[in-house]
């Protein structure tokens, strides 16, 4: 099933973007890497959510609409 998640940057940047609930927090990661944010990478990009950061092997609960993407 699709779904739209809202990342909000640091910068105040917000991009909506269309995933697939099958994947892992890594496997968004790099399909985020492959579309639109490819200027950031991969290991760099931390995925916070209620003041956790997520886990690579995380998949994302049905109840998230929004991420914090922060870059290192």
């Amino acid at each position: 099933m699709k779904r739209k998640i809202e990342f909000l940057l640091v910068t105040g940047f917000k991009r909506i973007v269309e995933i697939d609930d099958s994947l892992t927090i890594l496997e968004l990661k790099q399909f985020l890497k492959n579309t639109c944010f490819i200027h950031f990478k991969v290991e760099s990009m931390r995925f916070i959510y209620n003041g956790r950061e997520l886990s690579n092997d995380e998949f994302l609960h049905s109840n998230i609409n929004y991420i914090a993407l922060a870059t290192s």
